[in-house]
């Protein structure tokens, strides 16, 4: 998940306590690190994973599998995983022939604002 708050939200720690098997206290979880350390806390039947602050290359890659689904699969119909797969496939090529050019990456590891 990226790090937006509602994915660290206290509805959340009692979900994944439930799902966990583990004691679900409240009064421990009062703080948003807190609570993040109680998601991803390995001992848990389920783990939250964040994705890496300053990881906005990662919408782009989002915005991608958006654009797959609405052109290939959305309203595909296939006869197969085979079929799916080619037609995936297909459309990469397609993609990498026609539409893809490179990026250039302008972000310095800098904070925006001083």
């Amino acid at each position: 998940m990226d790090n937006l708050n509602t994915h660290w939200n206290l509805s959340l720690c009692r979900c994944i306590a439930q799902l966990s098997g583990v004691k679900f206290e409240p009064k421990k979880l009062r703080t948003g690190a807190q609570r993040r350390a109680f998601l991803t806390d390995p001992e848990h039947k389920h783990v939250i994973h964040y994705t890496p602050k300053h990881g906005s290359w990662l919408n782009q890659i989002e915005i991608w599998f958006g654009v797959l689904d609405k052109r290939v699969i959305r309203r595909g119909n296939f006869v197969s995983k085979a079929d799916l797969a080619r037609r995936i496939l297909a459309y990469i090529a397609y993609y990498n022939e026609n539409l893809a050019h490179p990026y250039r990456w302008t972000y310095t590891g800098q904070p925006l604002a001083a």
